[in-house]
């Protein structure tokens, strides 16, 4: 929870001068960060893992991008998985990179031909943003 600041404290980078600071700037507070599931790092590393696709399409809500991806690529492994992805992409209650990420969730799977329907109605979505994920998904395949 911090990170470092680097000042060389000279001007021009070609200067044969021994000169600089590096400061470490930590935040002491609590965490605001939602923990990882359980299931997370071995998933992550390809190791065998106790996940099951509930728990998975949770993961696609999670904060972290990270948690997100893992869930995604662990998601489109499983045949079972197509139709909570598809509720998860209808659900406008949930979170918009939850959604997102049920797109390219759904982009993984069957090539992509997986939810193209779904994926195309949500060109129509109030959210933009999922709107904007939906092209580009839509772009990306170009039609395959």
């Amino acid at each position: 929870m911090g990170f470092y600041v680097t000042d060389w404290n000279y001007g021009g980078w070609k200067a044969k001068l021994d000169a600089g600071r590096l400061i470490r700037i930590t935040y002491n507070g609590a965490s605001q960060a939602k923990p990882k599931p359980v299931w997370f790092v071995p998933a992550a590393q390809g190791d065998n893992f106790t996940a099951t696709t509930a728990e998975l399409i949770e993961g696609l809500k999670h904060p972290a991008q990270s948690v997100r991806l893992v869930a995604q690529r662990r998601l489109s492994e499983r045949a079972d998985a197509i139709g909570p992805v598809l509720a998860l992409l209808r659900d406008t209650k949930a979170p918009a990179y939850a959604r997102w990420s049920a797109i390219w969730t759904l982009d993984r799977m069957n090539g992509g031909k997986a939810g193209r329907a779904e994926i195309i109605s949500a060109l129509r979505d109030g959210d933009a943003t999922v709107r904007m994920q939906a092209a580009r998904q839509l772009g990306h395949t170009q039609g395959d």
